[in-house]
């Protein structure tokens, strides 16, 4: 009897552990910090140009992506960069007159 306890017992704490494992698919490979590099690479700016500087991690569809808005001289530049490949979903620029 105590051997089959102790197996339920394995048996439990293993399936546990495993459902535990999936918790960090809900983290994003890429740091905020890299994101920005990806969207300032794409806009062609360096970090010193920028001001109004806005990057908040949020899930779109159920991706999670880097939403990064930020100023350059008189542009108004908006990506949304993928959080786990680094690939740029959406961009948007414009001309603040």
């Amino acid at each position: 009897m105590k051997k089959i306890s102790a197996i339920m017992l394995s048996c439990i704490l293993v399936f546990s552990l495993s459902a535990c494992g999936n918790a960090s698919a809900g983290e994003p490979k890429l740091t905020a910090d890299d994101a920005l590099e990806i969207a300032l690479d794409r806009a062609g700016v360096s970090r010193q140009s920028i001001t109004n500087l806005e990057n908040n991690l949020d899930r779109e569809n159920g991706v999670l992506v880097y939403e990064i808005d930020f100023d350059s001289g008189n542009t108004e530049f908006s990506y949304d960069v993928n959080a786990e490949t680094g690939a740029i979903v959406e961009s948007d620029r414009d001309r603040a007159d």
